[in-house]
């Protein structure tokens, strides 16, 4: 679950970044963002620090950087690159999104989780954060908190089933079986009588 979230914010449109790049820059970026864009990442990152050698503060070339270095699995890196574009345009959701999975990924959990839940604060619509959010809970040991944050993430989607599923899994492991009941009958109403509702309304009970 960790790696497709992180895949899709590395992955995300960069269409933000060409459209509000420095026009000083801009031949330098749009090299860098063609490199990102092919998945050349070690290249997008040389290309970034060309961009960054001219422009020092320039929020979308250290941005572009990090999630570069992110997909290179390069962390302590995009930390650091991550934590000037945020420095440098602290408005952008995305970018505190970044900056926390990039957080997580070194295992500074107190961090991740602050950049993260101010990426939830700026966009609180945002399922990939808010599910960002609760691996960043399951993996400091607070499963109360991370369910809290899932049961959200369930309601801004209602369609994803897998969600559902995951929350059925989360509520019964931590014994509360009167929710994962009512868990198992919306599936239930939601889904029909497939092999693996009927198996939730079997497991709840």
């Amino acid at each position: 679950m960790l790696r497709n979230l992180l895949l899709q914010l590395v992955r995300a449109p960069v269409e933000a970044l060409r459209s509000r790049r420095e026009r000083q820059v801009s031949p330098a970026l749009e090299s860098a963002l063609a490199r990102f864009e092919e998945e050349k990442y070690a290249d997008a990152v040389e290309a970034c620090r060309a961009v960054i050698a001219q422009a020092p503060r320039s929020a979308r070339a250290h941005r572009l950087c990090g999630r570069a270095l992110l997909a290179l699995d390069r962390h302590d890196e995009a930390v650091l690159h991550l934590r000037t574009a945020v420095a440098a345009d602290p408005g952008l959701a995305e970018t505190h999104a970044e900056l926390a999975a990039a957080l997580l990924r070194t295992g500074d959990l107190a961090n991740a989780e602050a950049s993260c839940r101010q990426a939830v604060v700026l966009r609180s619509g945002e399922l990939a954060h808010r599910l960002l959010l609760v691996e960043i809970l399951e993996a400091a040991n607070r499963p109360g908190d991370a369910l809290a944050e899932l049961s959200v993430a369930q309601e801004l989607a209602p369609e994803r089933y897998d969600l559902l599923v995951r929350l059925f899994r989360e509520v019964s492991r931590l014994g509360m079986h009167a929710e994962a009941l009512h868990i198992a009958e919306r599936a239930m109403l939601d889904n029909g009588e497939s092999l693996e509702t009927l198996y939730l309304l079997a497991t709840a009970r």
